[in-house]
């Protein structure tokens, strides 16, 4: 069976896409997609967006996508069987297509936003009344829980996650989250469970043979066409990993241990993410026992986090570019001689340099010591997810993975933990407990 939703939108949605509207029209809130690649998620989305729109006057639906420019280039350009996705919206209803900041408002003054989880700083303050991430295990999972969040929960609006499976990262959660909530719709849908009205199957044998043939990977099949969580992600560095670690208990519970030293590992940016990870040496264990990242602030936002923690810090380790000068200090302070001034210390530099060489070894230093790292699941979060998430960019042409890794809201966390297993802590065996051990650091308890 299928429908004309609205009776006016220009779309049929097949029988599988419909469990989705239906729990929309009961008055869910919050629902979790994860659909085959091709299997016209995107088309879906925008349509039940267009539907809300004609029903109801004034509101506001963003749709975000990993990146603005993927968001422009997926609906302001894209198709889907032959038919651009801007002719969705009926002409009738439309009052002005704005083709500069990419939205569409009808004449009942609802409107249709495209947004970028890449820049969701921009949008504080903003009042969505339906929000759809899609891609949404690409994404900054910040934007959703720092921006999204709030706003939705205050105004009692609706948040729609839509993917693919890209390895057990923040999807993953939010699916898991909604598997045992009963206020909370989930859908998964592998190409065994999607046919067209005819019948026949979105996804045939056929096509997957042809996809083989093109040379995608057995990983890349099962992620996008079967949609499983399992396995190494390609072209994801850490994925065999992460996976090992999960699967041998190493990310779960592992507190702060009070008697033993805390060292930190920074990566530095300003209007880019500051990423620090917060490890013990516990044992022959590398213990990450917290995580914490910002961005747009100084480090005496940091030198403040950092004091209120309950722990007894020896040594922090920031890259090279710690030795630069601090515009925002007078004089010729370097941003290591501002964060030691405000209690950060000591501080040791680390030799990582950026070029691509370099930044490889890094990464094989990191999987080399990975065997020993333990992550507190719940203080580690977001930076487990950017490990995750951590991947070579992929030339869709040539249909290669990249020697080199895609710079976005993973790099930062993932560029600390280069900073640990690129410097000298490796070479400390187990660490003594504090008593006898005189403190490096600051603020000791």
């Amino acid at each position: 069976m299928t429908i004309l939703v609205n009776g006016i939108i220009n779309w049929i949605a097949r029988q599988y896409q419909l469990p989705f509207l239906a729990a929309m029209a009961k008055g869910i809130k919050r629902a979790v997609l994860v659909f085959h690649r091709r299997s016209g998620k995107t088309i879906t989305l925008l349509n039940y967006a267009i539907g809300e729109m004609t029903k109801r006057s004034g509101i506001t639906v963003y749709h975000c996508f990993p990146t603005y420019s993927e968001a422009i280039k997926v609906i302001w350009h894209g198709q889907s069987a032959g038919k651009k996705y801007l002719s969705y919206f009926p002409e009738g209803l439309v009052k002005k297509i704005n083709h500069t900041e990419h939205w569409v408002e009808f004449w009942n003054g609802s409107r249709y936003q495209l947004i970028g989880s890449d820049n969701y700083d921009a949008l504080a303050g903003t009042n969505p009344n339906i929000v759809i991430l899609d891609e949404y295990s690409l994404q900054d999972p910040d934007a959703y829980n720092l921006i999204f969040s709030p706003i939705l929960v205050e105004n009692k609006g609706i948040a729609i996650f839509a993917f693919t499976p890209r390895g057990k990262n923040h999807a993953w959660e939010v699916l898991e989250r909604a598997k045992i909530n009963p206020d909370w719709f989930h859908q998964v849908l592998t190409i065994d469970d999607t046919r067209r009205e005819d019948g026949t199957p979105v996804i045939s044998p056929e096509d997957i043979a042809a996809v083989r043939a093109e040379g995608r990977s057995e990983a890349q099949i099962q992620q996008e066409f079967y949609c499983s969580f399992e396995g190494a992600v390609d072209g994801a560095y850490y994925s065999l990993q992460l996976s090992a670690a999960r699967e041998s208990g190493r990310i779960g519970m592992f507190p702060h241990v009070t008697n033993l030293p805390v060292y930190t590992f920074w990566d530095l940016g300003f209007n880019d993410s500051m990423s620090i990870w917060f490890v013990q040496r516990v044992g022959q264990e590398i213990r990450h026992i917290d995580f914490y990242h910002n961005r747009q602030h100084g480090f005496d936002h940091y030198a403040k986090i950092l004091k209120d923690k309950p722990y007894t810090y020896f040594e922090h380790y920031m890259p090279h570019d710690s030795a630069v000068h601090d515009i925002s200090a007078p004089g010729k302070l370097s941003r290591k001689d501002v964060a030691e001034q405000l209690g950060i210390k000591p501080i040791k530099t680390v030799e990582r340099p950026q070029n691509r060489a370099a930044v490889m070894a890094g990464i094989e230093a990191v999987r080399s010591v990975f065997s020993q790292c333990t992550f507190d699941e719940n203080n580690c979060k977001y930076g487990l997810s950017a490990l995750a998430g951590y991947h070579a960019d992929y030339d869709e042409k040539k249909m290669i993975i990249e020697d080199s890794p895609v710079h976005d809201w993973c790099s930062h966390p993932a560029d600390a933990e280069r900073t640990m297993a690129t410097s000298d802590f490796l070479e400390i065996k187990e660490d003594t407990p504090w008593k006898g051990l005189k403190s490096k650091g600051s603020w000791k308890n």
